[in-house]
Formats: structure tokens, C-alpha cells, sequence
């Protein structure tokens, strides 16, 4: 597993979204042009699913190479795929049929040679690859049928066919053009968009007539326009709608009231406070349920418009409403329980003599005012903590941010954004082999935990595995669960567009259905 640390750093705003009757007359074709900020610049050479980094450029580079799979709120929706992935040798074999209209711009079918070379291209160098290190062969037994064998079971294998590393790449331009094929004039589309022009500044694309559901999008023209990162002009760029992260939240707010849309969607990343497990002061799961307890989660948050977080996944993951609908210790609405703190902390032995030292990033503005809030209100119920602000660096070294943790570290504030959307991504971060492999922050080890996590790659049936999320949940975060770790907020992705954009969004993982937007008549 490979871990993406999220800084406690992103701030959104509240939804204000304008009535439906807005939106009553769809504008003629000419007028089906969407103009889209993005934050930093996207090289052409980012297009390739061999160098895709993370979810910002898989948003872009969607528009233009289609996935096998997305992913959706009961799992993988086809896309050039003709239907789900069909298991089969007990979970060790799955095979994958693409659609028989799938097509290249340039008018080339799209066949199974397409998808080999873009798993053996990227799965050594891509970020992604080490997810999909137990396939042992990969094999064609026609032009339409891609094979992977396993060498384990894995249940959770149709949800890693969604990532970039199985997105089929063009292997007739490849020989071609090398590694220019990403270029304009060189990069043909299995996506909704054809690449017509890029510069720094943009990318111009126009609609691809040949995409297998061509007929569903509205759009003529889509053009990415690089902000930077920190403020958009809607009028000076003549922007119709920004993509995640395309700006800092307290731009986009100033916006509020101009008839601009701000839209929140709720995310699947998470931001936690790290419990080491292993301390004597922390090692009793009632002092941690106190710590937890203790907690005001509201006023703890850098901006009021993030989410209290009341237990470990996310309730936006696929599979994540239904795994977090048991009964919780921490109250929904993010408060504090002042007095039942109390009652763990001292069922739990706490000693008010004790001391706890909380590490966090430097430069953050939002983390000290995090770790600030949380010295404060433990104070209230007798537990004492020290502030360590340490550089990025630092809480990428093996005892601070990298476990296993030193006796010395109590509290780590730090995130998570889920590598791929199958809760297992989440859950494997207590698992015990994660304390060596250094991403268990809280040097937690549990057997019964071990044998529900490890029971999420064998069971097969999404029932059967939310069953087993539920579980995993309720010995996190239940009433009596462990605590590991403190569920704090989960963050949601600030969007703006203008009134007349509609079928603009993002799921909880980044990513904008380019095909699905329509521009209504203005």
C-alpha cells in the first residue's frame, strides 16, 4: 500500500445552490462550450496513465482516455468495459470484455492489446502499481477479453480496475510517435473530448464523435484553464465552472451572492488524531474513548464548513453509509460528551500527572489551530498535552509520522485520501502488518481486527463485505471500540459554476463526469 498524507490544510464552503427553475431550456448546440479553471498547470505528458500522480490529473486526463471502470455508490460502473468483471478460480481469475463499440478517435477499435500494454507501461512505474503487484499474468484470449490472474483472492479487485493503470492506451500511436503521443495531433480519444490545442495556460478540447456514448454528451467544447492554485476571475477567463482544488476556499467565497453556484461535495478523505497504542499513558482503550470524548469536533474545525468526523471511514466511501450507520461513542453532530470523558478517563486509570505530546506539520496554519483546540479542551477533563510543530519532513521520518511511532510521540495529527475507493484502502491502516509497514500511525495491533480486515479480500458479494465494514467500524469507533485513532473532519470538494452549468459535479473521490454537463440557454 502507498500513502498520500493530507495536510490539515483544505477549507470549503457551504453549498448555495439556486432553484431547479434556473434551469429550464437547454441552449442550442453552438452554445454547448464549458470553460473549466483548473489549479496547476497539466503538462500533455500527465495525460499518460503512466505518469498519472494523482486524482486532479485523472480528472483532466478522463476527459480524454476513458477508464475501464468508474466507480459508484454499490461499486465499478463499466465503461469501456461491457459489464462487470466476471471472477472466477475462487477469486484468483478475472476476466474483462470490452465493449464492442469501443472505439479510438482516429476510428481504430479499442481491444485488449489496448489495456495489456497500459498495465505492463505503468503498473512498475506508476504511483498506483504497487496495488496491483499480485497479478502474476495478464492475458488475451481474443481481441475483446483481457485475463488477470492473482496470485491471492481478492475481492476487492474490480475497484483497482478503476485506476489509472488499467486505463487503455492507444499502442498503434504509441509505436508511432513514442513518447510524444500525448500531444496534439498525436493523442486520438477513447474519452467524450479530443485534444485540439495545448499551452501553458490551457488545454482546448472539442467533443469526440467516436466515444462509445457519444450520443449522451451535450457539450461541443471543453477547455481546462490553469489558475494556479489560489485565486479564479470568472469574468477576466470567462470561466463557466471551476474543478477541485482549481482554488483556495476563501476565494471562491467572495463569490457568494454573485448568482455563482458554490457547490461542497462531500469527500472520502479523512483527518485524524493518531493515538499511539502503544504508550503506557495511551494503552488503555477507555483513557483513548475519553481523549475522543473530550473532544468538541465542531470547534475544533480550521473552517466551520468541513464535516465533523464521527467515525473512522468516511460515510461518502462506496460502502461507507451503511458501515457507519451502527451505534458510534462519539455523538453525530460532532460535540463533546464532557461528563462520560470523565467517567472513561478515570475507568481507564488515566493519572492527571501524565503528560501527552502531539505532533503535527509546521507552516500550517489550520494544523496549530487544530492542535491548539485540542490542547485546550483536554485540559478541561485533566489530560495535559504538549505541542511538537515539526516540518513536513520530520513527520515523514519512521517515529513521528511513519509507524512505528516512538514511545515519546502520543498524538499525530495527519490524514488519509484513499488510494482507491474500496473501504479495505481505509480499514488496512490498523491493520497489524501496516505497524511495520510503516503507515499504522497508531502502532495498533488487534487479531480480531486482523481476522475481519483479511476477511474483506475472501468474501465475495457486497453484502457479505458490508457486513464485514460494519464490523471493522464498530471495533474502531463503537461504543466499545479501541480508538486508535480520534475521527476529527472529513473535507469536501469547493466547486463554483456559473447558474447556467447543471450536471456538474464531483463524487467522493475527485472526479467530474465530463460527458454528463450541460450548458442551459444564458
Amino acid at each position: 500500500m502507498n500513502v498520500r498524507l493530507l495536510p490539515i490544510s483544505v477549507i470549503a464552503a457551504v453549498a448555495l445552490a439556486l432553484p431547479a427553475s434556473a434551469h429550464a431550456v437547454l441552449a442550442a448546440p453552438a452554445q454547448q462550450s464549458l470553460r473549466v479553471a483548473i489549479g496547476a498547470r497539466i503538462p500533455v505528458t500527465a495525460l499518460d496513465p503512466m505518469r498519472t500522480a494523482n486524482s486532479d490529473v485523472v480528472t483532466v486526463q478522463n476527459a480524454f482516455l476513458a477508464p475501464l471502470y468508474y466507480v459508484g455508490p454499490r461499486g465499478v460502473q463499466p465503461q469501456l468495459a461491457a459489464g462487470a468483471p466476471v471472477m472466477s478460480n475462487r477469486g484468483k481469475r478475472y476476466t474483462v470484455r470490452l465493449r464492442t463499440n469501443a472505439r479510438w478517435s482516429d476510428g481504430s477499435p479499442v481491444v485488449a492489446k489496448n489495456v495489456v500494454q497500459a498495465f505492463n507501461r505503468s503498473r512498475k512505474v506508476n504511483y498506483f502499481g504497487g496495488f496491483a503487484s499480485h497479478v502474476k499474468k495478464v492475458s488475451m484470449p481474443n481481441a475483446r477479453t483481457i485475463v488477470f490472474d492473482l496470485s491471492v483472492a481478492d475481492a476487492t479487485f474490480p475497484t483497482l480496475l478503476a485506476l489509472p493503470i488499467f486505463t487503455p492506451v492507444p499502442s498503434h500511436v504509441i509505436a508511432r510517435a513514442k513518447t510524444a503521443w500525448t500531444k496534439p495531433g498525436s493523442l486520438v480519444s477513447s474519452g467524450p473530448f479530443v485534444l485540439k490545442a495545448a499551452s501553458s495556460k490551457q488545454l482546448s478540447t472539442v467533443r469526440n464523435p467516436r466515444f462509445w456514448g457519444a450520443k449522451a454528451v451535450k457539450l461541443q467544447r471543453l477547455a481546462f484553464v490553469t489558475t494556479g492554485g489560489s485565486t479564479v476571475n470568472f469574468a477576466a477567463d470567462k470561466l463557466d465552472a471551476t474543478a477541485p482544488y482549481a482554488a483556495r476556499a476563501e476565494s471562491l467565497r467572495t463569490l457568494e451572492g454573485s448568482g455563482i453556484k458554490l457547490t461542497a461535495a462531500p469527500s472520502a478523505d479523512t483527518q485524524y488524531a493518531y493515538l499511539n497504542t502503544t504508550n503506557v499513558r495511551l494503552r488503555s482503550s477507555k483513557v483513548r474513548r475519553g481523549i475522543a470524548l473530550a473532544l468538541n469536533r465542531n470547534a475544533l474545525l480550521p473552517d466551520p464548513s468541513l464535516s465533523a468526523l464521527s467515525t473512522f471511514l468516511s460515510p461518502s466511501m462506496t460502502g461507507g453509509s451503511y458501515a457507519t450507520s451502527g451505534p458510534t461513542l462519539l455523538k453525530t453532530d460532532g460535540s463533546a460528551d464532557i461528563a462520560a470523558a470523565t467517567a472513561e478517563l478515570a475507568a481507564g486509570g488515566w493519572n492527571n500527572a501524565n503528560v501527552l505530546n502531539l505532533y503535527h506539520v509546521t507552516g500550517s496554519a489550520p494544523a496549530l489551530t487544530v492542535a491548539e483546540g485540542i490542547k485546550t479542551q483536554l485540559a478541561a477533563v485533566g489530560v495535559t498535552v504538549v505541542l511538537n510543530a515539526v516540518p513536513g519532513s520530520q513527520l515523514s521520518k519512521v517515529g513521528y509520522g511513519v509507524s512505528p511511532i516512538r514511545a515519546d510521540v502520543d498524538i499525530v495529527l495527519q490524514g488519509w485520501i484513499p488510494d482507491y475507493a474500496d473501504p479495505a484502502n481505509v480499514y488496512a491502516l490498523m491493520s497489524c502488518h501496516e505497524v511495520k509497514n510503516g503507515f499504522n500511525v497508531s502502532n495498533y495491533c488487534n487479531q480480531q481486527y486482523d481476522t475481519a480486515y483479511y476477511r474483506l479480500f475472501t468474501n465475495f458479494g457486497f453484502t457479505k463485505r458490508l457486513a464485514d465494514f460494519r464490523i471493522l467500524e464498530q471495533r474502531l469507533t463503537g461504543p466499545t471500540g479501541s480508538f486508535p485513532v480520534v475521527p476529527l473532519y472529513t473535507q469536501r470538494y469547493l466547486t463554483a459554476a456559473q447558474p447556467w452549468v447543471r450536471g456538474y459535479s464531483v463524487d467522493p473521490y475527485g472526479m467530474v463526469r465530463w460527458d454528463r454537463v450541460v450548458i442551459d440557454k444564458h
